[in-house]
């Protein structure tokens, strides 16, 4: 690997610097900006449509609780009051079919719960501007995580 930045390549030769982040490199150059969010929005469906037809996973869901759908409007309220700062496209995203309640498929399901599973470390109710309070009531909070384990483990069941 050629490292083309002098100082970083001092520091490989000092022994500072002992490795790198090949998914880091990507991600300092995409600028999520460039995006509006309803191109995303947009993106994202066609991805999901594809993903549904080609597995007949033609099933959706808006059973899910009014907490969720009030903890998502609840993060895009917070995440407003402090300049729209936190989360991703996707997460603002996910705030918009949640707090709409509208229908999400089993993918999306599972989406949730494996983002809710890992960033609930980060879910601190004593700091309502701190950005892994707000992503994590973006996704539908701790009800939304509930939500979804169930679910998943109803469909699962129903699949067998």
């Amino acid at each position: 690997m050629k490292i083309d930045n002098d100082e970083i390549y001092e520091k490989a030769k000092n022994g500072e610097v002992k490795g790198f982040s090949i998914e880091g490199y990507f991600a300092d150059k995409y600028d999520l900006n460039t995006e509006s969010l309803q191109d995303l929005e947009e993106r994202f469906i066609v991805e999901e449509l594809k993903e549904l037809l080609s597995k007949e996973e033609l099933e959706s869901y808006s059973d899910y609780p009014e907490s969720v759908s009030n903890n998502a409007k609840r993060g895009r309220e917070l995440n407003e009051a402090v300049g729209n700062k936190c989360a991703t496209k996707i997460g603002k995203l996910r705030s918009k079919q949640l707090a709409d309640k509208e229908a999400i498929s089993v993918s999306t399901i599972k989406r949730m719960y494996s983002y809710l599973s890992r960033a609930e470390v980060y879910y601190d109710q004593g700091d309502k501007e701190s950005c892994g309070y707000i992503s994590y009531l973006l996704w539908g909070g701790k009800s939304a995580k509930t939500w979804a384990e169930s679910k998943l483990k109803q469909i699962e069941k129903k699949w067998i």
